[in-house]
């Protein structure tokens, strides 16, 4: 989607501007409420899904309306504090408040995939749609220990990329996933019509097409 980078090469000894310390350890808080509650998925319960479609419309509208905010406020990160010299901690608090509120989000829709069961003999799709936005999710945290990283440990840091780098960009892949899920799909030629499966993919197309390497597998069966 976007590609920032703040290089701080130096032949002395690594080191980063001093608020960065200030946003590793608002980081850190985040990172960890969100394992926390990723480890804490429900259990499927109450009634399962009668129509499919509508909870792949659902998890697509509430996905792409929080990564558009994530993404914004992902950019703003990078431009109000990553590429600053010095910043003053409120604008700190409130850029981490921006990522993390739409982050918190996707981990929500996560649960809400899990909380009711999908229809009987499908119940293989379940954690195959939920793997797509738990690899988003995922990535998003590694980029953000990334950042921790080359705060809490500059030179570790350097050897691990090459250089003192701060890349804050998220064209994350999920093209593994995806390919499992529409397999999946694939097989469902009794469970769902072939005009469904077709909804379905253009569905979920719209959602994920921006982690997609390619979309050939996307392909109707």
């Amino acid at each position: 989607m976007y590609n920032i980078e703040k290089s701080i090469d130096s032949l002395e000894k690594p080191s980063v501007p001093e608020h960065y310390k200030t946003l590793a350890d608002r980081l850190e808080k985040v990172i960890g409420k969100v394992a926390r509650e990723m480890m804490s998925r429900p259990v499927p319960e109450w009634a399962r899904w009668n129509d499919i479609t509508e909870l792949f419309e659902r998890v697509s509208n509430h996905f792409i309306k929080n990564i558009q905010v994530l993404s914004g406020a992902t950019n703003q990160l990078s431009e109000q504090v990553l590429n600053k010299e010095n910043v003053d901690n409120n604008i700190i608090w409130n850029s981490v408040q921006s990522i993390s509120d739409p982050l918190y989000n996707l981990v929500s829709l996560y649960h809400f995939i899990w909380s009711r069961p999908f229809p009987s003999g499908m119940e293989q799709g379940q954690p195959l749609l939920a793997a797509m936005v738990e690899r988003v999710i995922k990535d998003y945290m590694d980029m953000l220990d990334d950042v921790i990283l080359m705060t809490k440990d500059p030179e570790k840091a350097v050897k691990k990329h090459g250089s003192l780098t701060v890349r804050m960009h998220m064209d994350f892949r999920i093209d593994d996933e995806a390919r499992r899920f529409n397999d999946w799909l694939n097989s469902c030629v009794v469970e769902i019509q072939f005009k469904k499966r077709k909804s379905i993919r253009n569905i979920l197309l719209t959602a994920f097409a921006g982690f997609l390497m390619h979309d050939w597998f996307w392909d109707d069966k």
